[in-house]
């Protein structure tokens, strides 16, 4: 893998600061909201305004100026999908086979992969109205996991995709109620997709389609003529945040959070299985293992929220964030020993999250929480849909819970359940020319627990 020494050592940093990380993406797109059990309880609503916690550091570094002294946060969030695909009538490319011939492959177990997810924060009083913050945390991530065997291991077969994101950031606060904030990102970005590769198809529609027989490729779609391919690249760029919150009054504030888009090119190399039959008939570098590149734009997002006490119990808030998902036009993987280009179309479109929530004080020691959002997903249609990330529009509803047990030490719970609606499908694969049809049925339960500590 050709990166540089302090690239492997920055990685090794990242990776091991959450060690064990994967996870099923469970905003839209293949972005993680997950970065306060807090937030978790009341659907993130208010997340650029609340500025309660010290996730702040990433919602809103300009709401650091409402931490008082040095605290410390750990969160720990576990995810827990469902993506139950049902085949709908998948079909072999018809200039191969003929039209309407059934994809051969079995079931698939529950593409869905349980993870746990973990943050940090740290915010520190540098002057009364400077504040400085560290925040390390997980902000784009999926994992999909079908059966080898299953029908559409040609599009894909295991999926992951990992992000460790290390933000630093500076607030101050000026008279008159505005605060501004700047944070730094340093982005370490780590994927791996497998699938199949139908030989017998992509001998007989080749140019070498007479010597197919000779090598016992004449069956389309054939399990016991497949080979495979293991695609994996990592990365690490940078990127930036600036936020701004103004407070009318003390229980009154909106804040604003811009976060830049980070464009990685992972480096890595594919690792093709049971091709030699393959490499030897195509020749200059086809089918054999080889460095590859990749370019991923992560995208930028602007939330605009807000947050208003009732009274001294009650407390709403609301928020609106924009994705530029439509950066995400086409996965292109470039090979560099000879095999051909890969190109997989995605033609993402920008999408929005909304959401609203409320808090109660019970007591000194109790406060509750709940909210609902609606995230909205990036994905055109059912044409356009993979099984790598089969994402479709989910409505949150979410609980959450904190106890105050002393004046250093604080917990916060949070439970959330996505309603996805039911995904359909009908993607070709670019490859083959195989088509897959059918339709996932989804949810997502997510539990989160938090450790607040105040030292001075």
């Amino acid at each position: 893998m050709k990166k540089s020494h302090v690239s492997h050592l920055m990685a090794f940093i990242l990776a091991g600061a959450v060690s064990g990380y994967g996870a099923q993406v469970s905003a839209a797109g293949f972005a993680i909201i997950e970065h306060s059990a807090k937030g978790l309880g009341s659907a993130f609503a208010g997340g650029a305004a609340s500025a309660d916690d010290l996730s702040t550091v990433w919602f809103n570094p300009a709401g650091m100026t409402r931490i008082e002294g040095t605290q410390m946060e750990a969160a720990g969030h576990i995810i827990v999908p469902s993506s139950e695909y049902s085949d709908g009538g998948s079909t072999i490319n018809p200039l191969v086979a003929p039209p309407g011939t059934p994809l051969p492959g079995g079931p698939t177990k529950d593409a869905g992969v349980a993870a746990f997810v973990p943050n940090f924060y740290y915010v520190r009083e540098l002057m009364p109205s400077l504040k400085f913050g560290l925040g390390v945390n997980a902000p784009f991530g999926l994992k999909t996991d079908y059966s080898e065997g299953w029908v559409g291991r040609y599009h894909a077969i295991s999926s992951a995709l990992k992000t460790v994101n290390i933000n630093p950031g500076l607030a101050y606060k000026f008279s008159g109620g505005l605060s501004v904030g700047f944070g730094l990102s340093a982005q370490y970005i780590e994927a791996r997709l497998t699938n199949a590769v139908d030989k017998s198809t992509v001998c007989l529609g080749s140019p070498a389609a007479a010597a197919c027989p000779g090598l016992g490729l004449v069956t389309p779609a054939s399990t016991s003529t497949d080979g495979s391919i293991d695609f994996e690249g990592d990365d690490i760029s940078y990127g930036y945040n600036i936020g701004l919150l103004y407070e009318f009054t003390p229980g009154t504030r909106v804040g604003v959070n811009w976060r830049s888009k980070i464009s990685h090119t992972l480096e890595g190399d594919a690792d093709f299985s049971n091709t030699a039959d393959l490499a030897g008939l195509f020749g200059t570098g086809a089918f054999t293992d080889q460095d590859v590149t990749a370019k991923v734009t992560l995208p930028e997002s602007l939330s605009i929220s807000g947050y208003h006490e009732l009274n001294s119990k009650v407390a709403l808030m609301a928020d609106v964030t924009w994705t530029r998902w439509n950066r995400f036009e086409q996965l292109v993987i470039n090979f560099e020993g000879g095999h051909p280009q890969n190109v997989t179309p995605e033609e993402w479109t920008n999408s929005i999250r909304v959401s609203a929530g409320a808090s109660y004080v019970y007591n000194d020691r109790w406060t509750f929480r709940g909210g609902v959002a609606y995230d909205e997903e990036p994905i055109p249609n059912k044409n356009l849909r993979t099984p790598r990330i089969p994402g479709d529009d989910r409505i949150w509803v979410a609980i959450g819970a904190s106890y105050q047990y002393s004046d250093k030490l604080s917990f916060d719970v949070g439970y959330t359940h996505l309603f996805v609606d039911d995904v359909p499908i009908d993607n070709v694969e670019v490859n083959t020319g195989h088509r897959l049809v059918g339709e996932y049925e989804a949810s997502v339960d997510i539990l989160s627990a938090q450790l607040n500590y105040r030292f001075k």
